[in-house]
C-alpha cells in the first residue's frame, strides 16, 4: 500500500510537470540479468542446478524535460517495465542443516535423506518513474539516471520427491510468493543521441523478509536497455 501511495505521489508530480513540458512516447527493449540471493534460496551451488535468470525486457511510457540549458538537463520518465521470466532447476537436500552455504557443500554429518527436485518460475513487472541528469558534448547526451517505483512480482516453486525427514514418505510440495505491491530502487548511466538512449540500470528489489519463507530467487536486476524516443 505505501508502495501504491508513493507512486500516486510521484505520478501527480509528473502530470504536472507534463502540462508545461514537451512530452514525448517511448518505447524500449533490452536484456535484462536477474540478480539471485545468496545460495540455498531455491538452489544450492554445491549441488546439480541451473539458472535462467536472463530475459528479455520491455518498457513503454512518456517522458518529458524539467530543465533544458542547452548543454545540460534534467529529464523525466514515467514508464512501465516488464522484466520477463526467471527459472530454476536444483537436485537439491531437502534439508537446510544438511548444505553449507558458506562452503558451498554438504556438510559431513549429513542427514541421509535423498535429494528433492526443486523446479522454479516466475516474473516481475511493474511501474517506473526516474530522473536524467544529462551533459551534452559533441552531440551526445552522457546521463546519470536514479527512480524508484512499484513493481509485482511471482515466483512458483515445485519440489518432487520432499522427503525433510526419514519417517515421511517422498512427497510433492508447492509454493508461491504472496502477490503484493513492493517499491524497487534504481540507479544507472545512459548515453543519447537524437531519438536514442543506451543505459544500464541497476534496480534493488525486495528483501526476503519481505515475503516470509517463500521469496522469489532474486533480490534484484541488471538491466540494459535501448529506448527510442518519438
Amino acid at each position: 500500500m505505501n508502495a501504491l501511495i508513493i507512486a500516486a505521489l510521484v505520478g501527480l508530480a509528473l502530470s504536472e510537470t507534463a502540462r508545461a513540458s514537451d512530452v514525448r512516447p517511448e518505447i524500449g527493449a533490452g536484456i535484462n540479468q536477474y540478480t539471485p540471493y545468496s545460495d540455498g534460496t531455491w538452489y544450492q551451488i554445491g549441488q546439480p542446478h541451473h539458472l535462467g535468470l536472463t530475459a528479455k525486457v520491455f518498457t513503454v511510457g512518456l517522458t518529458g524535460s524539467w530543465i533544458d540549458r542547452g548543454d545540460r538537463g534534467l529529464d523525466w520518465h514515467a514508464d512501465f517495465v516488464d522484466f520477463g521470466p526467471a527459472s530454476s532447476h536444483c537436485v537439491c537436500t531437502p534439508l537446510d542443516s544438511n548444505y553449507d552455504t558458506r562452503a558451498h557443500r554438504m556438510r559431513a554429518d549429513a542427514v541421509p535423506v535423498p535429494n528433492a527436485t526443486f523446479v522454479g518460475h516466475g516474473h516481475v513487472r511493474g511501474l517506473l518513474f526516474k530522473v536524467n541528469a544529462w551533459r551534452e558534448w559533441r552531440g551526445m547526451r552522457f546521463g546519470v539516471e536514479a527512480g524508484l517505483g512499484p513493481y509485482r512480482q511471482t515466483w512458483h516453486e515445485t519440489v518432487y520427491n520432499w522427503t525433510p525427514s526419514l519417517q515421511m514418505d517422498p512427497h510433492t510440495v508447492t509454493v508461491q510468493t504472496d502477490r503484493k505491491w513492493a517499491l524497487a530502487g534504481m540507479v544507472g548511466l545512459s548515453l543519447s543521441r537524437g531519438h536514442y538512449t543506451v543505459a544500464f540500470d541497476h534496480y534493488a528489489m525486495s528483501l526476503p523478509q519481505h515475503y516470509g519463507r517463500t521469496p522469489p530467487i532474486w533480490n534484484g536486476a541488471n538491466v540494459l536497455t535501448v529506448t527510442y524516443r518519438f
